[in-house]
């Protein structure tokens, strides 16, 4: 098994603590969302939300729950012209969620915080069919 090295540092300063804001948590579950398709992939948050998801996601990166990837892994062509492709990827190819991530939003749908969070992009969410 290979250590999350960011998640090691961030959890054992105290002894072992894992804080996240209500930012952090509605980020991941942003992400969660649009891995799992629920959310269309291409869509990024809204504008007035990426004031608190650019901050949050580098909290969750620093945390180790997602790593970030420019350009994303899935992407083989030239590096120097993704930019002409950029509009192909969304936020779940730039921050995958990490092991320790998918963890984490597990241990949030066991007390109601995953889909409390979801509540919040409930007008985005794909209709199951």
């Amino acid at each position: 098994m290979t250590i999350n090295a960011a998640l090691r540092e961030h959890v054992t300063s105290v002894g072992f603590a894992l804080t996240l804001t209500k930012n952090h948590i509605r980020a991941l579950v942003f992400l969660a969302l649009a891995r799992e398709g629920r959310l269309d992939n291409g869509q990024w948050p809204d504008t007035g939300e990426r004031s608190w998801f650019v901050p949050a996601v580098n909290g969750l990166r620093n945390r180790g729950l997602v790593e970030h990837h420019f350009p994303p892994k899935r992407y083989k062509g030239d590096p120097a012209k993704f930019h002409e492709r950029r509009s192909e990827y969304g936020p779940a190819d730039f921050y995958p969620i990490t092991m320790a991530g998918d963890l984490v939003c597990q241990l949030l749908a066991e007390c109601g915080l995953f889909a409390e969070a979801a509540e919040t992009y409930r007008t985005r969410l794909k209709v199951a069919s």
